[in-house]
């Protein structure tokens, strides 16, 4: 009676051996996503492609060398590659809310908008704790019409985040939607308040004056919040990303946002090495010349802009830079001579009529160049250095009372910018207007106190009785 118990342990025994050899790691590893066959790869993206996919081959049942290389495809975007690396990074590691929440990304830029919310809802209540993803939550709802939904995903992200401006800007464009203004109003000052960086809340902070009737506050939001372009929170894989974004228009933005920080150095460096992926690109070497400009390598950054020139005469930017190049060189008619190129070729342009008003009163004629920085501020009436520039004309030209009404306006539009601060105050002091005079230069020292003009009204302040 032994004998079969015997035998069907023995049989069991078999199973469990034969469910061993049939574990994940005896199944076929899943397949590693490659570039489609079209894609005509800028070098350096090439280059991370074939080093992060050796990575895969080394370890290919592992969740994060597949999330990896899905990773490199989204910072390239390269999206249907980067959503086919998530799904198989997912599936090797269902827990991941990393993968989960790049897979509704990736679903989303591929433009599958339902699933991506599918996924977007289901992780929000298996990871209650990540901002990023009640934000991008907040906003598939939006997209689907779902107001009051995404009101509730946007303040959870303040409820998590409550020192950054996203959520109250978030919802606060809820709330002006669903026409609830004064609510969205105190949303949308808490978040300027919080960064004043944050374009899209001055923007919709305009719209919500423009509604009240708040008509002069409205205009100067609405100048801060030109050219404004949603903001995300990091995840945790954000920084990779950035770091893996290394196509041609990934490099020229980070080379941009380096000159604007004051770092012409670094981004001469990167624009270097972008250039000897794409030497003959006109966009490479006209921002790799103005890196240049600011480091004062004049006749290397020429070099390149006659070169750009040479790829393709067409381009208003490239005689925009030479304008600034013969600028710094001293020679304002040559100057002018390339601004009038550059009209020539993009009549709409605010920076070439205030070029040409430079490279004129260089030359002093100091009423054509007034002309050129009024024509600047009708292209551009919601920039402020137009009417900064033509303030300083006006001073050039004896008329400060006209000067400082320019200077007013621009200050109205930008309270904070430095050359129209410095303006008023010589204005007001010419006007004898003590009291405007040394509010406007308080304002001014407090921005900049090492500044040049700065120290040298210090001293005319001192020489006062």
């Amino acid at each position: 009676m032994r004998r079969p118990l015997l035998f069907v342990s023995l049989l069991g025994l078999a199973l469990l051996v034969a469910l061993a050899l049939w574990s994940p790691w005896r199944r076929p590893a899943p397949e590693v996503v490659r570039p489609a066959p079209y894609r005509d790869l800028d070098p350096a993206v090439a280059a991370l492609v074939e080093r992060t996919i050796a990575r895969v081959l080394e370890r290919p049942r592992e969740a994060g060398a597949h999330g990896d290389l899905g990773l490199v495809y989204e910072a390239n975007q390269l999206w249907a590659e980067a959503r086919a690396c998530f799904e198989t990074a997912v599936a090797l590691d269902p827990s991941h809310p990393g993968w989960r929440l790049h897979l509704a990304l990736a679903a989303r830029q591929t433009g599958d908008h339902a699933t991506a919310r599918t996924l977007l809802e289901t992780l929000a209540r298996d990871a209650p704790d990540l901002p990023a993803v009640h934000e991008r939550l907040g906003e598939a709802r939006l997209e689907a019409g779902d107001l009051d939904g995404a009101a509730r995903a946007f303040q959870r992200v303040i409820d998590l985040a409550p020192q950054q401006s996203n959520g109250y800007t978030r919802l606060g464009d809820v709330l002006l939607q669903q026409g609830r203004v004064e609510e969205a109003l105190a949303l949308l000052e808490q978040a300027v308040s919080l960064d004043p960086e944050d374009r899209q809340a001055f923007y919709l902070l305009g719209r919500a004056y423009q509604r009240l009737g708040r008509a002069d506050e409205a205009e100067t939001a609405l100048a801060k919040g030109r050219d404004a372009t949603p903001r995300y929170l990091p995840d945790p894989l954000s920084e990779r990303v950035q770091r893996y974004a290394v196509n041609l228009p990934a490099r020229l933005e980070r080379a941009g946002w380096l000159l604007q920080a004051g770092h012409p150095d670094q981004a001469a460096t990167l624009l270097q090495q972008a250039l000897r992926d794409h030497p003959d690109n006109p966009d490479v070497l006209n921002n790799l010349a103005v890196a240049y400009l600011h480091m004062n390598r004049l006749d290397e950054a020429h070099t390149l802009l006659e070169r750009a020139r040479a790829l393709d005469d067409r381009r208003f930017g490239t005689y925009l830079n030479l304008a600034s190049w013969a600028l710094r060189t001293g020679d304002p008619a040559r100057a002018l001579a390339y601004a009038e190129d550059a009209l020539a070729r993009a009549p709409d342009q605010v920076q070439i009529q205030m070029t040409r008003a430079q490279a004129l009163a260089a030359l002093d004629r100091t009423s054509e160049a007034l002309a050129a920085a009024e024509d600047a501020h009708r292209l551009a009436p919601d920039q402020a250095a137009p009417l900064a520039l033509a303030g300083d004309l006006l001073l050039q030209l004896d008329r400060p009372a006209e000067a400082a009404g320019r200077y007013r306006e621009a200050l109205r539009l930008d309270p904070d910018l430095l050359p129209a601060l410095i303006g008023l105050t010589r204005a007001a002091l010419r006007l004898g207007q003590t009291d405007e005079a040394r509010r406007t230069f308080e304002r001014a020292r407090r921005l900049a106190p090492e500044h040049p003009y700065v120290a040298r009204l210090t001293r005319q302040f001192q020489d006062r009785p």
